[in-house]
């Protein structure tokens, strides 16, 4: 059973939301951290706050590159992730963040098999739905949601903390 405590269940995508997750999550977040579909880096703003020391971004917009958070992104890299890296970033144990906006479904049944991970789903591809059962099927717990509905992220149900 997952401690209700912290976690009330499926939200609304809102900072006090993501603040939330992160805060009960730091007992496993690993000192490096992958956040592929970076952005400016919000979400690693929440890593670093709750224990992450080095955040690696990945991101394809270029516009991205001189708006980058303060205290955020540690190692940018604009383009999509170099073939092998999710491999050695498994390997190593890392915390990955996969949130950009439809590139998880390339890397999706690699990610379904890792524990350390937060994925989020688009629902802008015709297998959706299939790929959001998978996940629950595979013991990942939606954790929120946009305010659109058109993405629902997923952690997996180990990373919980129990009562």
């Amino acid at each position: 059973m997952y401690d209700n405590k912290w976690y009330d269940g499926f939200k609304n995508e809102e900072e006090p939301v993501l603040r939330q997750v992160f805060r009960n999550l730091k007992l496993w977040m690993s000192p490096i951290c992958v956040d592929v579909g970076c952005d400016i880096g919000s979400t690693a703003i929440f890593m670093k706050e709750f224990g992450c020391r080095k955040v690696i971004g990945y991101d394809v917009d270029l516009s991205i590159k001189g708006n980058i958070l303060p205290n955020s992104i540690d190692e940018l890299h604009i383009g999509e992730l170099p073939r092998g890296k999710l491999e050695e970033y498994i390997r190593n144990g890392y915390f990955l963040k996969f949130d950009c906006e439809g590139c998880e479904y390339h890397y999706f049944d690699k990610l379904m098999n890792y524990n350390n991970v937060m994925v989020c789903l688009h629902n802008t591809v015709d297998d959706y739905s299939v790929r959001s059962y998978t996940l629950m099927m595979n013991g990942f717990v939606p954790i929120f949601h946009s305010k659109d509905w058109k993405e629902i992220c997923y952690i997996h149900h180990t990373l919980l903390p129990l009562k």
